[in-house]
């Protein structure tokens, strides 16, 4: 796997569990303390996440950093609970 699809799989995973949580990017930026617009430049793709913004998504979704950047979360595991729509807090 390399760089590009990592990027691709992490923003892809952060915009489905924020739509399956009805969550907004703004409550994103509030709870990870990753601000507004640095949220936005990341998930359009303009500049990578860093670690330590990963694992404050993770941790804020309740799952492990490697789930938000291994693959589609969505397709990987259909029973998450991100996936059926069931709030991970």
């Amino acid at each position: 796997m390399n760089y590009s699809n990592v990027s691709n799989n992490t923003v892809s995973n952060i915009r489905g569990l924020l739509g399956s949580n009805r969550e907004s990017i703004e409550t994103l930026s509030r709870s990870t303390g990753i601000s507004l617009s640095t949220l936005k430049r990341r998930l359009l793709n303009k500049a990578p996440f860093t670690l330590d913004e990963i694992t404050a998504i993770a941790k804020h979704f309740g799952i492990t950093p490697g789930m938000l950047v291994d693959g589609d979360l969505f397709k990987i595991n259909k029973n998450t609970p991100a996936a059926t729509g069931v709030s991970t807090k």
